[in-house]
Parts: C-alpha cells; sequence; structure tokens
C-alpha cells in the first residue's frame, strides 16, 4: 500500500455476496459515502467519505476503505477492508469490522476467522 493503512479480513461461512449485503448496509446505516469499486475484478465498493464516520458522538475523521468479497480455495466467503490511516479513522476501521462481525453472526452466520495484516 502507498499510505499508512491496513488490512482487516473476515472469512465466514456466508457467501461473498451476503458479506458484501451486510457492508453494504451497515455503511449506509452509518450515512457513508459510498462509490462503486474501479477495479472491475473483485466485487465491492469504496468508502471515500471526506466527512468521514465518527463512533459515539466522537468528532467525524475522513474515511478511505475498500471493501471486497471473494471465496477463500475452501469455498468459504471472505470479505477483506483494504483502509488507508487519515486522522484516527483506524478506530472507525476496527469499529466497522466489529459490527459486521455482529452482523454476520445476527445472520446466521458464522465468522470462522477474522485478522488484521
Amino acid at each position: 500500500m502507498a499510505r499508512d493503512g491496513g488490512r482487516i479480513v473476515i472469512v465466514s461461512d456466508l457467501s461473498p455476496k451476503r458479506l458484501l449485503h451486510l457492508a453494504e448496509h451497515l455503511a449506509y446505516a452509518e450515512q457513508y459515502r459510498l462509490e462503486d469499486l474501479i477495479d472491475e475484478e473483485r466485487d465491492g465498493f469504496h468508502i471515500g467519505d471526506e466527512r468521514g464516520g465518527g463512533l459515539y458522538g466522537t468528532r467525524r475523521v475522513p474515511l478511505d476503505i475498500e471493501v471486497f468479497a471473494d471465496r477463500t480455495t475452501r469455498g468459504e466467503g471472505r470479505i477483506t477492508l483494504d483502509w488507508w490511516k487519515v486522522g484516527d479513522s483506524w478506530r472507525v476501521v476496527h469499529w466497522f469490522a466489529n459490527e459486521l462481525e455482529r452482523r454476520i453472526e445476527n445472520d446466521d452466520g458464522e465468522v470462522l476467522e477474522s485478522y488484521d495484516e
């Protein structure tokens, strides 16, 4: 990655399409600005929100996150959050990942693995 940031990966028994659907609904619920990915070889979207995201009344920080999903070699769904650090955006990205895991489990899915790269 060209800028400071990171990657969060969540592996689930849900399909990539369902994982993207849950992530997209979460992003809309938080009123983040979404764009299509420029990379046509990956299914996903980009959160490029200069207004940013805030947590529980904290100040909003700009967000720059690519969200995409695919299948692992074992056929499980995998969703990836590639993010670039802008201020305290890492806190919002980690909150987003934790909330997405909660929504996966509420959707009768199972989080098989979750890790930062």
